[in-house]
Order: structure tokens, then C-alpha cells, then sequence
């Protein structure tokens, strides 16, 4: 006897799951596996035999849907070129979403709000995952679900199914209550792999957070040694740019072949940015270095010892990052007359503000007060090293803020300056 029921299900099944893996990494010849894995799915779950007497036994149920869970779950390894984790994760998560959308379709058609058909179930199910589609699946995609699975969510990945698999087919086993029973039951399926979603959320953006809490790390650590050597090429500069200026200034002759670039390096030696704060002229310099090879000019305007406060490595990481990002906007103008970086600090009663502004051009986005990174690689952080930067100015109890208006952008730290306040 085959199962129209059992191909119903897996086709709901593979939906749902589609939901959660489409953003995945796909295998060569995608395409075709994808029709040809749902293809022997839907084939195997047709001709799964119900077996007269035991086709509706809750064990013999289990088992099936087990068997059935087992077919989609090696179909998606064959499509997706990602970990063994991360596909069971989804394609659990997948069972949790057609658990739920099933039993809001079962409870209504029970309640007769909508008739009992097949049919019927078909359109409840596309509506909903539709929606689902807009929300779940658009928040996996864009956070790089893949990549940040863990122990924890497998765990919560198994649990889930349990639920789906085991409370859904114990139920017939209850005696009397009639659609009340059968109701209440469906209400806690729901309730619980709703949970379990929310859940795999939660453990999801701590798995994010570690991670980018590890890069973070990593990325002070790699600061702290290039501050290091900046400060003794810097220091080097100084001396060597110095000594030739003191010989020129004693009329001391340069010969022709190095005289241009005994100017340039004299040019860079006066137009060495001096803040009053030792770690500052660094990493500003350090990057007008950079500015100048690029055609870009930056100017900075302010009071360095302001600063005087502050950890030296947050100086040097606040700075870097922000010039970072600047100068990346700004290689991309055409425009020589806007390839400007201005960059000042100002007191303002007990806080100080730092201003880092330029001009950008395309397009400029902001998640939770930030930027969105258009760099692919760090899709997954929306840039890192502004939430560097958010995370020095939290640790001086402030804040920063963001704004683009007429290809302008601005970003502004302010800090409070507890030891002066």
C-alpha cells in the first residue's frame, strides 16, 4: 500500500527546508542533484510501504517520519558543500518550521475554520512558508547561518526533533478528551518547537558573538604588534629626515641624482601631522603615508593630550580602524578635489568628541547604528572594525553615531573623560 500522505509530507518537508538552506554553499551541477535528490525523495516516500494493521502503530510511525527526516537530511549533503552540523542544523530547523505550519493547519481544520482536504493543506502550507521565507529564511541568509553552528545548536537541533517526532505520534495513544486532547497537544508541539527556534536564535547570535569576540581579539593582538614597528619607523623617519634637513640647513651639497628624493622625504618630514600626543602622531602619520601615495589629503585639527586618558592601543586601534574605512571610501571617488579625509577632536564639557569625516559615493547602509561592511569576507561581522570602535568608545562610557548626507559621511565617537571630569 503506498502513501500519498507520506509524499505530502516530504514535499512540505523539503520546503521547509529550503527555507533554512538556500543561502547555503552549493555544489557543482546544484541544479541538477537538487531535482534529482527531490526527485528519489519524493519517489522513496511514495513507495514506503504502510504496512495493513501497524501503518498508523505510533512506533511504526515514528519510525517512518524518522526514515523519512533521514531522506531530505542526506539529499541536502549531496546539494550543499557545507559541514555535517551545520546541514543537520538547518534541516531541523526545517522540521521544526513544517511541524509548526501542520499543526496550525491540523487545529484549524479540527475547529472546522477551514475544511480538512489535502488540498487545503497545500495552499495553508504555501502561505506560510512564504512567509517564513521573508523572515527566518532572509535572517539565516543574511547572517551566514552556515557558518556559526555549534555543539550547543546541535544539542537544541536534536531536541527539536525528538519533539516533532515523538509527541506528534504518541498522541493517538490518548484515550477520550476527543479534538480538546488533540488541540492542547498540537498548542504544546507548536509552543515547544517555537522554543526551540528561538533557541537555536539565541545560541546562534552567541556563537556570533564569540566568534567575533575571538577576532576582536586577534585583530589587538596583530594592532598592538604593528603599533610596534610604526612607532620605530616612525622614529626612523624622524631621525633620518631631520639629520638631511640639518645638513641642507648647514649648506651642505645634495647631489643631483638625490636631490628629488631628499625633497620628498624633507616634504613628508614637514608635513608630519603633530598632535601633542605621541600615539596619535603615530598612527596619523603612519596613515598619511599611506594618504599621500593614494592622493589623498588628511588634515586634522584638535588637541591630541585630550586624549591623554586613554589606553595607548585603543588610540592606535580607534584611529586606524577609522582611517581605514575613510581611506577606503575615498580611493573610490574619481573626484581629486573630494579625495579628503578631515579628522578633529574637540572638548565639550567633561566628553570628547572625535569626528572622522570624508566623502563616499554609492551606496551607504546602517544595521543597529552601524555600517553594513560592503566587503564580502566580513559579511558575517558588518564590519568588524567599526564594532572595534563602538566597543573602545563603550569602554569610555560613550558611544558613536553615523551620518551621510550629500555624499558626505561622518562618523563621531564621543567618550567621557572621567579622569578630568
Amino acid at each position: 500500500m503506498f502513501s500519498i500522505g507520506s509524499l505530502i509530507f516530504i514535499a512540505e518537508l523539503i520546503c521547509a527546508q529550503a527555507i533554512f538552506l538556500y543561502s547555503y554553499p552549493q555544489r557543482k551541477l546544484f541544479i541538477v542533484r537538487a531535482l534529482a535528490c527531490c526527485g528519489v525523495c519524493l519517489a522513496l516516500a511514495y513507495l514506503f510501504p504502510m504496512l495493513r494493521g501497524i501503518a498508523y502503530n505510533p512506533y511504526y510511525s515514528l519510525f517512518r517520519f524518522l526514515v523519512l527526516f533521514g531522506y531530505t537530511f542526506v539529499a541536502a549533503l549531496i546539494c550543499f558543500k557545507c559541514k555535517i552540523g551545520a546541514v543537520l542544523v538547518a534541516c531541523v530547523g526545517g522540521y521544526a518550521l513544517q511541524h509548526i505550519v501542520y499543526h496550525v493547519y491540523f487545529m484549524f481544520s479540527l475547529i472546522e475554520v477551514i475544511p480538512r482536504e489535502q488540498w487545503m493543506e497545500v495552499i495553508v502550507c504555501a502561505v506560510l512558508y512564504i512567509v517564513a521565507f521573508f523572515t527566518i529564511g532572509r535572517f539565516v541568509a543574511k547572517k551566514c547561518f552556515y557558518n556559526y553552528y555549534s555543539k550547543g545548536m546541535i544539542a537544541v537541533s536534536a531536541l527539536t526533533l525528538f519533539i516533532c517526532l515523538v509527541l506528534s505520534r504518541f498522541v493517538r495513544l490518548i484515550q477520550g478528551g476527543g479534538n480538546l486532547i488533540i488541540i492542547c497537544t498540537s498548542l504544546y508541539a507548536i509552543t515547544c518547537c517555537a522554543l526551540v527556534l528561538v533557541l537555536q536564535y539565541f545560541i546562534f547570535s552567541f556563537t556570533i558573538k564569540k566568534a567575533e569576540n575571538r577576532t576582536l581579539q586577534r585583530i589587538g593582538e596583530e594592532e598592538k604588534k604593528q603599533y610596534e614597528i610604526s612607532k620605530a619607523n616612525i622614529e626612523l623617519l624622524n631621525i633620518k629626515c631631520h639629520d638631511i634637513k640639518q645638513r641642507i640647513s648647514e649648506g651642505e651639497k645634495i647631489p643631483e641624482a638625490y636631490r628629488e628624493s631628499v625633497s620628498e622625504l624633507v616634504d613628508i618630514y614637514d608635513g608630519t601631522l603633530k598632535t601633542g600626543l605621541e600615539v596619535l602622531d603615530i598612527i596619523l602619520n603612519e596613515k598619511n603615508l599611506q594618504c599621500r601615495k593614494a592622493g589623498i589629503k588628511l588634515t586634522f585639527m584638535g588637541d591630541g593630550k585630550s586624549l591623554e586618558f586613554m589606553n595607548v592601543m585603543d588610540i592606535y586601534s580607534l584611529f586606524g580602524n577609522a582611517l581605514t574605512n575613510a581611506m577606503e571610501a575615498v580611493e573610490k571617488i574619481d573626484d581629486e578635489e573630494k579625495k579628503v579625509i578631515n579628522i578633529t577632536i574637540e572638548k565639550r564639557g567633561d566628553f570628547i568628541f572625535i569626528d572622522a569625516v570624508n566623502y563616499f559615493t554609492g551606496e551607504y547602509r546602517v544595521e543597529n547604528g552601524l555600517p553594513v561592511t560592503t566587503k564580502l569576507d566580513e559579511q558575517g561581522f558588518h564590519g568588524v572594525g567599526m564594532k572595534s570602535i563602538n566597543n573602545i568608545a563603550r569602554s569610555y562610557n560613550g558611544g558613536l553615531t553615523v551620518s551621510a548626507e550629500d555624499g558626505v559621511f561622518g562618523l563621531h565617537v564621543y567618550l567621557l573623560d572621567e579622569v578630568n571630569a
